[in-house]
């Protein structure tokens, strides 16, 4: 009975065993199969490329909004586990060009490729613990007080060669929208159309209140996408508050909350369309 009882704890812990193995084979195979596509491997946040990038990265941190913060880290936590299947793959494989050749196609690309690896998953250590540092001493973000006097949205592209401009003016007496639209080359197949329109205190007050509702002053100063990315928008906004002013602008991503700014602008574009019907 001892001896059947001892067979069967043998018997448990060789399929945990081999169980365990399995699972680390099929992230082998995921890794080894990725490489041989692609032939390098890179991670996907573009922070984690090399030093300069990432040091970069650091120094703007202070202007970045939680929201940024996170989704950063949701990034990097993917590289991170990337990094390790391939790193995890080379262990369970061996580091010789001998075993290296049984499962890679080209050995130069995969040595290559775990020191890429190696050094993202330094640059990742850092970036973790600065992100998590700064997201314990951040302060939660106030609406600005009083009234909205000013507010101005503005995206281009230069590559589509086209602009747009929301600018709702209420400084210095006035009380006016505007609305710009079209392309930024004179003669261009869609030339630019500009509308305006005075507007009562009303439209002010109900801005503001979509931006507090919609936490659309929770920002950050900067947004740059985690990807890198070659062509998009670059855009601005500015909201001027008689008690506070924000300032934010970026490239291929953000704002944070921005549902909120897109109603805003869809509100604009209602406002002068019935004007204009």
């Amino acid at each position: 009975m001892r001896k059947l009882f001892v067979i069967k704890k043998v018997f448990v812990v060789l399929t945990v065993l081999f169980g365990g193995c399995g699972m680390a084979s099929a992230q082998t195979d995921e890794a080894v199969e990725e490489l041989n596509s692609y032939g390098f491997w890179h991670p996907y946040t573009q922070w984690i490329h090399d030093d300069e990038k990432m040091e970069g990265y650091l120094r703007m941190m202070n202007e970045k909004s939680a929201g940024q913060l996170k989704t950063t880290l949701e990034m990097l936590e993917r590289d991170h586990q990337r990094a390790q299947d391939l790193l995890n793959a080379r262990k369970e494989i061996g580091k010789s060009r001998r075993r290296l050749a049984t499962r890679f196609n080209d050995v130069d690309a995969a040595k290559l490729a775990f020191k890429t690896a190696e050094q993202a998953e330094r640059r990742y250590e850092r970036m973790k613990e600065a992100i998590n540092l700064r997201l314990e001493q951040m302060e939660p973000a106030v609406m600005p007080a009083g009234r909205l006097l000013y507010f101005k949205y503005d995206t281009s592209n230069a590559y589509a060669a086209y602009e747009e401009e929301f600018i709702l003016d209420g400084r210095e007496g006035k009380h006016e929208l505007k609305v710009e639209k079209g392309s930024m080359i004179v003669n261009w197949v869609e030339p630019k159309k500009s509308e305006r329109k005075e507007v009562a205190d009303s439209v002010f007050q109900h801005v503001r209140d979509m931006v507090e509702q919609g936490q659309l002053y929770d920002v950050g100063r900067n947004y740059m996408p985690d990807m890198d990315v070659l062509d998009a928008d670059s855009w601005g906004l500015v909201m001027e508050f008689e008690q506070g002013r924000i300032s934010t602008s970026g490239y291929a991503t953000g704002p944070d909350h921005h549902k909120t700014l897109q109603a805003i602008l869809n509100y604009f574009t209602t406002i002068i369309k019935e004007d204009t019907e």
